[in-house]
């Protein structure tokens, strides 16, 4: 069996809870972790909690105290339990599939009704020297950090992840759409940070490497979103909406657009801009006729085009509509 074939296969996100020991858990390999998840092998989205440090106790101390405590009532039973890790696993997993509150029907506020037990070998847990990443500007402010980035290549690169000043629960966060937080009166205004690897670190596929491969899966006809420059996220934010007059290709010689030069061999298109009539929970869209050019290294690269749908017949002509779950999808992997 190979040691390193994924053991939760159907695993889509990872919630880590501890206390707020800087060097132990607000360090900069874990800051890589959190980013690096949703893109990652696992594909799984890592959400890190940090309790106030100093505090005594957090709520994985007693869940990770059942384990002992379930063990050490087994060796005062005299139940015969062979030394060694793996073999205290599967006694645990035999005996103690169940957490004690399910059997008791005595659940309380952290009690969990479900236990996972997992083995892994030294072989899979002896790494490499650990990776290290760059911080981000007042970072232990911050005491829950999200990493939803989809996008492969500036997971690698940049690292981006969504940090608030607590965890939340609401409705919102739950889907993952921090910022539409029903608590942020509470909780603060989610924001996004990178955090790219020191030097020194394990080289990373970059943008411009993968682009090739990205710009030969997209079609004419297909919208996009594109990643807005700085000075002019005031009119619709952080990304703007394109469509596919033609599919992608490389410029043949170097040319002057619209004041700025496209160098030889770039990839780009020719698109209609979408502009953004409404914003809230659901964007609206025009699609503006002037066709343009546009370097495909500007498009933010999510898991195939936006999918944008018609308002009720008779209603909105020419409009088309964002749902709040595109919204998300593009955020992820921006």
């Amino acid at each position: 069996m190979d040691e390193l074939t994924p053991r939760m296969p159907g695993l889509a996100g990872h919630y880590e809870s501890t206390d707020g020991c800087g060097y132990q858990f607000q360090g900069e390999p874990n800051y890589g972790l959190v980013a690096r998840g949703a893109a990652g092998a696992s594909a799984a989205r890592r959400h890190s909690i940090i309790d106030e440090k100093n505090h005594g106790k957090n709520v994985s101390d007693p869940l990770g105290g059942q384990f002992q405590a379930r063990l050490n009532e087994s060796v005062a039973s005299d139940h015969e339990v062979f030394p060694g890790t793996r073999n205290c696993f599967l006694y645990m997993a035999q005996y103690h599939p169940r957490p004690a509150a399910d059997d008791k029907k005595k659940p309380t506020t952290w009690s969990p009704d479900t236990k996972i037990y997992e083995y892994y070998s030294p072989k899979v847990l002896t790494k490499k020297k650990q990776q290290h990443f760059k911080a981000f500007d007042n970072s232990k402010h911050y005491h829950a950090r999200h990493g939803m980035c989809t996008n492969e290549p500036r997971a690698e690169s940049a690292g981006p992840f969504i940090v608030s000043e607590a965890f939340c629960a609401c409705a919102k966060c739950l889907e993952f759409k921090h910022s539409e937080c029903l608590a942020q009166r509470h909780v603060g205004v989610a924001r996004t940070v990178e955090v790219p690897r020191k030097k020194g670190g394990a080289s990373a596929v970059t943008q411009a490497l993968a682009l090739p491969a990205f710009v030969a899966g997209i079609e004419k006809g297909e919208t996009w979103a594109v990643t807005a420059a700085e000075d002019a996220r005031a009119a619709e934010g952080r990304y703007w909406l394109t469509r596919m007059v033609e599919a992608p290709h490389q410029n043949p010689q170097e040319f002057m657009y619209c004041g700025e030069r496209i160098d030889k061999d770039y990839y780009i298109a020719k698109i209609h801009w979408l502009r953004c009539v409404r914003r809230g929970a659901v964007r609206s869209y025009k699609e503006e006729r002037e066709v343009k050019c546009l370097a495909m290294n500007a498009v933010i690269r999510t898991d195939g085009p936006v999918v944008l749908t018609k308002p009720p017949r008779g209603t909105r002509k020419g409009e088309f509509d964002l749902s709040s779950d595109e919204q998300t999808r593009i955020f992820n992997a921006a």
